[in-house]
């Protein structure tokens, strides 16, 4: 629990400080500003344009630097990398997305955990902890899909062992 608090807390602060980056169509007027989705029912909600480009690009990202299913020989280095693309994306996205209804609020959840796994892609040592927070970010990716309504969304495989391209 306390580090999920200190998580929350770090992605807070970085997200003071790299909101005026934050893309152009998340900065002016686009904000993510929730979504309806009628109580009691099965419906996904819906997202704005600029929320699902920036989660086209988090999915991208993943696919274009993973492949699913080889030896498991990952390198550090390439982990580290990705996961500092991946936060840095997260962050834009947690500074402009904050709506206090239950979208908006399940957003920011999984938004907290890509953070959080991409964290742990940064600086987790061993690489099998490096391993863990790609897993934690694929897992809140399929979890956002099913969630929300994103036309054309797939689902990332979610396999024990996972080998960069």
């Amino acid at each position: 629990m306390t580090s999920s608090v200190v998580a929350i807390a770090a992605a807070a602060a970085i997200a003071l400080i790299v909101a005026p980056a934050a893309p152009a169509a998340l900065r002016e007027g686009s904000s993510y500003d929730g979504a309806v989705q009628p109580e009691g029912t099965s419906q996904r909600w819906r997202t704005d344009a600029a929320v699902r480009q920036a989660m086209d690009g988090l999915h991208a990202a993943i696919d274009a630097n993973v492949t699913q299913g080889a030896d498991g020989g990952i390198a550090e280095e390439r982990l580290a990398d990705l996961g500092g693309t991946l936060a840095a994306r997260t962050t834009q996205l947690i500074a402009c997305c904050t709506t206090p209804d239950v979208s908006g609020r399940h957003l920011h959840m999984i938004l907290v955990e890509i953070a959080d796994g991409a964290e742990l892609m940064r600086k987790g040592r061993p690489v099998a902890a490096q391993r863990l927070g790609l897993l934690r970010v694929v897992q809140a990716l399929n979890l956002y899909g099913d969630l929300f309504d994103h036309p054309g969304w797939q689902r990332l495989d979610e396999p024990r062992e996972v080998s960069l391209r």
